[in-house]
């Protein structure tokens, strides 16, 4: 669906992308996480056509993205995070607005049309200003005429920014629905929670360079992370936890809690003993598989995420 080949971008002295390899399969939703000013936006914007980059090859479908650019656009679905919407246009007319500039006939522009507005909840205000909505609502206008020309690769810049949890919901059932269908999406976000919910693999960019690249089912196959919490004496138990297990991560979560990254197969006993026979008084210990947000931590760096 996508191949990115050695992409470079650069910005007079700042050199934002250097040497992206990149593919997304047909049907595949990849997650593009990473630090603010990575370069995930940086790419969107050349996968979308929007930007050429310094160097490299970005082929859709196989062809040279640049080399036709209106029939890459007419393919590509992109929602950036920072969207516009025509305030002075009715709902129902901004839809029908973008039916005609991707020349979508009339009939089926009325059936998408009504599909759209139906899926996000909009039906009984179609013929109401867009300035009258809320920012939530825009964002799922812009969010569902991402879609309204079938495209074949859907590219999205923090899409559960501002949405309520309802919003959230139907962002993530349509990326489902669609990846089911055949499409392709590259998704950029903060927000891991929601995005662990629904990529099939996670791409990491640190720096302008690809840091890693694991399919979601993997993220937990090496390691197990230990929940633990005391009640009182947090510091004695991170002097216990650090001492005894040097080898291990070990990460601070609020004033009481932590977290204790282990390999896989460790079942604990060790652990819970040395809390136990040190005396501290301990409120929780349970064991997961590593999160996204973890994940993050540990191949990108500690950062500031939702």
């Amino acid at each position: 669906m996508l191949e990115l080949e050695n992409i470079e971008m650069q910005y007079l002295t700042l050199k934002a992308l250097k040497g992206i390899h990149l593919t997304i399969q047909e049907g595949e939703v990849v997650g593009y996480i990473g630090p603010n000013g990575a370069g995930k936006t940086t790419t969107l914007n050349i996968v979308s056509t929007l930007l050429k980059p310094t160097k490299g090859a970005v082929r859709l479908l196989g062809k040279n993205a640049f080399e036709d650019i209106r029939y890459s656009r007419s393919i590509i679905g992109y929602m950036p995070e920072l969207f516009g919407v025509y305030d002075d246009m009715k709902v129902s007319e901004y839809l029908q607005f973008f039916c005609k500039a991707y020349q979508i006939n009339l009939s089926k522009a009325a059936h998408i049309m009504n599909d759209s507005l139906s899926e996000i909840g909009l039906s009984e205000i179609a013929s109401n200003p867009i300035s009258s909505l809320s920012k939530g609502m825009k964002q799922k206008l812009f969010f569902m005429k991402t879609f309204i020309h079938s495209p074949k690769l859907v590219l999205l810049d923090e899409p559960f920014s501002g949405l309520d949890p309802i919003a959230c919901k139907i962002v993530k059932e349509k990326v489902a629905r669609e990846a089911r269908n055949g499409t392709g999406f590259l998704i950029a976000s903060h927000n891991l929670a929601e995005l662990q919910e629904i990529v099939s693999r996670v791409v990491g960019l640190k720096g302008g360079i690809l840091a890693a690249d694991s399919p979601i089912a993997d993220l937990g196959k090496e390691f197990w992370v230990y929940e633990i919490k005391v009640s009182g004496n947090a510091d004695g138990a991170a002097s216990l936890l650090s001492a005894r297990f040097a080898g291990y991560k070990l990460n601070r979560r609020g004033p009481d809690g932590f977290l204790l990254e282990v390999p896989k197969g460790n079942d604990g006993k060790e652990i819970l003993a040395a809390i136990v026979d040190a005396g501290l008084p301990l409120t929780l210990f349970s064991r997961r598989e590593i999160s996204l947000k973890e994940y993050f931590e540990k191949e990108l760096g500690d950062a500031r995420t939702n």
